[in-house]
């Protein structure tokens, strides 16, 4: 819908819900770095604590609390069509008490539409890349998944996956939640700039990349398992993820660091980038363990892995 014609009938009030592993930290980033311009066309994409993705707002929902972000308390929203994008919306649906539902609820009273736009993958792929994503975050007791130490058939049972998995259950108990429209873009098939279209009411930047954070080799995850595994929350398991990530990620002299030396050996790059297993994710653990104390070995003389891809904030408009 223009916004033109959502102005003339009432402003629009748009949450962007995920799920995770669709794109969501490009869209972000492309609506956040674009804000000016949109603000032009009538649609606020507001700063938050991480400026491109409203942390503060889903921890207002979790909390139960009022929902008061300075562009609310002064106005600055009052003629514009609102954009907020948090993937947690998904993650953390189960997590959010009525009493939040009700903090959402006063909010969309204050506009003539409100919609949730969910983006879905095929259940399969969504969930091999969801694990995959889920190895390499940090621990945190909100979310059990993150730091996994299952097997990837054991990942796929566990009762938080399967429910994301379930999207139009998700989306259905989301629409019952909060009696907002729901929307589901299939990422496959429109990709991220179909939902930017939709959110934002014109057509996706030039600069909308589709993927900000690469997956994981089959080989480089289970050695992410091993390491979660093994160390648990040691100090030093952000560093070897670190490496892990860039050494898998980085593909070309632009993204590392010329003056820091290669990140490991070839041959172990070359297990890590491109090892496949049969049956997918079977490894040797004498093999990713091997490639563990060789990684903590370069952190002890190089504690600063060089070979990660950065992703820069985006220049504003």
């Amino acid at each position: 819908m223009a916004v033109t014609a959502q102005a003339e009938t009432g402003r629009h009030l748009m949450l962007h819900a995920g799920l995770p592993k669709t794109g969501t930290s490009a869209l972000q980033r492309a609506l956040w770095s674009h804000r000016g311009a949109l603000a032009r066309r009538g649609v606020l994409y507001p700063d938050d604590v991480v400026l491109y993705r409203h942390q503060s707002f889903l921890n207002a929902l979790i909390g139960g609390v009022p929902f008061e972000p300075p562009w609310r308390v002064t106005g600055e929203y009052a003629r514009h069509n609102v954009v907020l994008s948090s993937e947690g919306l998904s993650n953390h649906f189960d997590d959010i008490p009525e009493a939040g539902h009700a903090v959402l609820r006063e909010l969309g009273a204050e506009f003539g539409y409100r919609t949730i736009y969910l983006a879905t993958r095929d259940p399969q792929a969504w969930t091999l890349s969801y694990y995959k994503q889920c190895l390499v975050n940090p621990r945190i007791p909100t979310m059990p998944v993150y730091a996994t130490t299952a097997r990837y058939d054991e990942f796929t049972r566990l009762p938080r996956v399967r429910r994301l998995a379930d999207a139009e259950t998700l989306l259905d108990d989301m629409q019952r939640a909060t009696g907002f429209d729901v929307v589901r873009i299939d990422y496959d098939a429109a990709g991220i700039g179909r939902l930017y279209q939709d959110l934002a009411g014109c057509e996706p930047p030039a600069d909308l990349h589709a993927r900000v954070n690469a997956s994981l080799s089959d080989a480089a995850a289970e050695v992410a398992r091993r390491i979660n595994e093994r160390f648990g929350d040691v100090p030093w398991r952000a560093n070897v993820i670190t490496l892990l990530r860039g050494a898998v990620t980085a593909h070309s002299e632009s993204e590392t660091d010329a003056h820091e030396p290669p990140p490991l050996a070839p041959e172990d790059l070359a297990f890590l980038r491109w090892g496949g297993s049969n049956p997918p994710l079977s490894f040797d653990p004498a093999e990713t363990d091997a490639i563990i104390a060789r990684m903590r070995e370069r952190l002890a003389v190089h504690p600063k892995p060089g070979a990660m891809r950065r992703c820069g904030m985006p220049a504003t408009e």
